[in-house]
């Protein structure tokens, strides 16, 4: 990072989170690989409420992605609930 840092300021903390980010995202990207799949992906780290790592993270998750409360295991319940017991798509 030092040596980033030399060359711009900032260059060494913006190339170590973007590194970062990527495997954030391929680990999202492997939650879901089939139209019928469905996961929570569950970001425990206040930095992902940054404007500037939020805005990294799949453009999907932005309007699908709710800041978690207190409630995230009554909230993980519900949506497990009601996604294992909805109607199912079948494709062929």
């Amino acid at each position: 990072m030092g040596h980033l840092d030399a060359q711009r300021a900032g260059a060494g903390r913006a190339h170590y989170v973007g590194l970062c980010m990527r495997g954030v995202n391929q680990s999202i990207g492997r939650a879901i690989r089939h139209k019928d799949d469905f996961a929570a992906v569950v970001l425990v780290d206040e930095r992902f409420a940054e404007a500037a790592v939020a805005q990294m993270l799949p453009a999907w998750m932005h309007k699908e992605a709710p800041v978690a409360d207190e409630d995230v295991v009554g909230k993980l319940t519900h949506f497990f609930s009601k996604m294992t017991t909805g109607p199912k798509s079948v494709s062929h």
